[in-house]
C-alpha cells in the first residue's frame, strides 16, 4: 500500500527533522490567540504522523489534542510522545471522531496523499463537519502539475553514532499523480537493513483547492498578524474557516 511508513517509521524523526516542527507550533498558537483568545482548545492534527508537532504544542498549551493517521506503526510512536493525546487509525479522506475541534491541521505535504480530486472534496467536507462554530483549518499545498519535475534525484543522510541512513528518491508522474520512489540503506548496531517505499500524490492546483474546500462552505481567510506563505513548506500554508463563520471570542 502506498503512503506508508510502517516499515521505516522508527526512524522517521531522524530522516525528517529538517521540517521546522517547533516552528510551526508557534505560529499555531499564536494564530489561536489572535483567534480565540486564551481558552483552552481542541485541536485534531490530521497525517499526525509520529506525533511530532502535538508534541510542540503540549509544551505550550493544555489544550485538548488528537491526532489522524494511516500508518498504525507511526500511531505508536505518536502515542507514546503525547501519552495525554488521543490517536486515531484511518483514511484523511473519510472519517469519524466522536467530538468537534477548534483547530484542524493537515500539513506537510500530507493532503495530497488523497491522490484525487473527489477524494480532496471529501477530506475537506470530513474536516467542515469537525469544526466548532468559529474553528479553522490549516493545510498546506504540494506541488502542482506544472512543478512537479520527473526523473528528479534526491538524497538525505543521517549520521549518528549509532545510526546511519542513507534515503534516495527518484521521482516519477504518471497523470496527474506524483510518484516517488523511495529507498533507504539503513546500519545500525544490530546490522544492515535496505527498505523501498513508494508514495503516490496528487498533483492539485490552488484552483483544485479552492473548489474543494468551497464546496463544503470553507472559505479562505487572511491573517494579517500571523502571516502563513512558507512557514511551514515552501509552497504556501493556508488557513480556512466556515462560511460566515466568526472567531468566538477571546476569554
Amino acid at each position: 500500500m502506498p503512503n506508508l511508513f510502517s516499515n521505516t517509521a522508527r526512524w522517521y524523526d531522524a530522516i525528517y527533522r529538517r521540517a521546522d516542527q517547533a516552528g510551526m507550533a508557534q505560529t499555531i498558537v499564536a494564530i489561536a490567540a489572535a483567534r480565540f483568545g486564551s481558552r483552552p482548545l481542541a485541536m485534531l492534527d490530521i497525517a499526525c504522523g509520529t506525533g511530532h508537532l502535538l508534541g510542540c504544542i503540549s509544551k505550550t498549551t493544555e489544550w485538548h489534542l488528537e491526532g489522524l493517521d494511516a500508518d498504525p506503526e507511526m500511531l505508536g510512536i505518536a502515542r507514546e510522545r503525547v501519552p495525554e493525546g488521543r490517536f486515531h487509525e484511518g483514511d484523511m479522506a473519510n472519517w469519524h471522531i466522536d467530538r468537534q475541534f477548534d483547530i484542524i491541521t493537515c500539513l506537510g505535504s500530507s493532503l495530497a496523499a488523497v491522490c484525487t480530486a473527489a477524494r480532496l472534496a471529501s477530506a475537506f467536507a470530513s474536516m467542515e463537519r469537525h469544526l466548532t462554530p468559529g474553528g479553522i483549518v490549516l493545510f498546506d499545498e504540494f506541488f502542482t502539475a506544472g512543478q512537479w519535475q520527473p526523473g528528479t534525484l534526491s538524497a538525505i543522510f543521517v549520521d549518528e553514532p549509532d545510526l546511519k541512513i542513507a534515503r534516495m528518491s527518484t521521482s516519477e508522474r504518471r497523470d496527474d499523480l506524483a510518484i516517488l520512489n523511495l529507498a533507504y540503506l539503513v546500519a545500525t548496531p544490530e546490522g544492515t537493513e535496505h527498505i523501498t517505499e513508494r508514495h503516490e500524490l496528487g498533483l492539485f492546483d490552488m484552483d483544485a483547492y479552492a473548489a474543494a474546500f468551497g464546496a463544503c462552505g470553507l472559505r479562505e481567510v487572511a491573517d494579517a498578524a500571523v502571516p502563513l506563505t512558507g512557514v511551514y513548506t515552501n509552497r504556501g500554508t493556508h488557513l480556512l474557516e466556515r462560511t460566515g463563520s466568526q472567531a468566538n471570542p477571546r476569554q
